[in-house]
């Protein structure tokens, strides 16, 4: 069970990340502003944003946390000014356009939480055409990793546990992002960024970078270490690298390669990354040369790699495939005809009953069935 008490108490003792956003919220909300907080959490970006003079907050938040918020917001006094939105934002509509939005989704890559998707719609329909954002940039870095216990997760599945072959697991290991927490003596080479990444405008559908790393010391390379720094406001940012006297509370990702390789000092490795923003997939390539300019390895691995589809949901995509509702597809298909806005809950279940006795054991089950959904799919 998703413990939402835990994440919250984490996020929030995370003193460098609540400090730099409440520096960030304060030096780029003014007064009369109109906000909005995507995946709001415990509302705090909002209460920060009145704080600094914000007249209206639209806090958005997809999950039950969503109550919590309100009574947050009640208890503080800001309910003439915090708006409390349940839903995803794509599906919410505002009554105006805001003039900055606030996000904290940002994954171990500067990727996650459907970052890109919710920013992209919110640029097109909620935000002012001159919207500031906090965070404004992401800057996605790589470095050269020098990880046993990491390789040990991907090596594992190469070693017949329990003496049975699992090599059909390994390349979905070898394409797999790892999160991660690592130390500045776990890298082979200074980092280098590979994308820089502009909230203030609508993600592009596919982007790409590259860098050159050099080893500073000999060592074994066992894939890249993935990690991300944002701009909230000039002279403000946040990083989830330890390499730097202030890191925020987050895991970076390790990328693994398909072996590892001895590296010498002055070797250097060609990085390329691709991603797709709003799918969330990163592919990344590396190709190792010795200090003689001799090709040692060259590796291409994606995490799309890493995703397993049943052949019966494949054979479902293909494009002359007939589909027919199952059983409680047939349900949820009358369920959704029923909610016009001219029957209550009790008469839609009522129906549901009346019309599918044997999909059911009680009226409770029929009930439970309707109320996922009304819940997921109407307002």
């Amino acid at each position: 069970m998703y413990n939402f008490v835990e994440t919250h108490f984490i996020l929030l003792n995370d003193a460098v990340r609540v400090a730099a956003y409440e520096r960030a919220i304060a030096a780029i909300v003014k007064p009369g502003d109109v906000v909005l907080d995507l995946g709001t959490g415990t509302g705090v970006m909002g209460l920060l944003a009145c704080r600094a003079g914000a007249s209206r907050v639209y806090s958005i938040e997809a999950g039950g946390m969503v109550e919590g918020v309100r009574n947050i917001v009640r208890a503080n006094g800001f309910e003439d000014r915090i708006v409390c939105l349940y839903g995803d934002s794509k599906d919410l509509e505002l009554p105006e356009r805001v003039d900055v939005a606030i996000t904290d989704q940002a994954g171990p890559f500067g990727i996650g939480g459907r970052l890109f998707g919710s920013l992209n719609d919110a640029h097109r329909r909620l935000l002012k055409p001159r919207a500031r954002m906090i965070p404004s940039h992401i800057d996605l870095s790589i470095g050269l990793a020098e990880l046993p216990q990491g390789w040990a997760t991907v090596k594992f599945w190469d070693e017949r546990p329990l003496g049975f072959d699992m090599s059909a697991m390994c390349a979905l290991a070898r394409n797999v992002a790892y999160e991660v927490k690592f130390s500045p003596e776990q890298l082979l080479s200074a980092p280098g960024c590979v994308l820089s990444l502009d909230l203030a405008a609508r993600s592009e559908p596919a982007m790409g970078g590259s860098t050159t790393l050099v080893a500073g010391r000999p060592g074994t390379l066992h894939g890249l270490f993935a990690f991300f720094s944002a701009e909230l406001a000039p002279a403000v940012s946040i990083s989830n690298s330890p390499l730097g006297r202030d890191s925020i509370n987050r895991r970076a990702w390790f990328l693994p390669v398909e072996r590892a390789i001895a590296l010498e000092a002055g070797d250097s490795a060609a990085i390329m990354v691709q991603l797709l923003p709003t799918e969330e997939i990163v592919m990344w390539q590396v190709a190792v040369t010795g200090v003689d300019g001799a090709l040692k390895e060259e590796f291409t691995h994606s995490t799309f790699k890493s995703t397993l589809v049943a052949r019966e949901d494949l054979q479902k995509m293909r494009p002359e495939y007939m589909p027919r509702l199952s059983a409680s597809g047939e349900v949820e298909r009358a369920t959704l005809e029923l909610c016009d806005g001219t029957r209550s809950l009790r008469q839609i279940v009522q129906e549901i009953h009346i019309r599918f006795p044997k999909n059911f054991r009680s009226r409770d089950e029929v009930a439970a069935a309707v109320s996922r959904v009304v819940v997921k799919k109407t307002h």
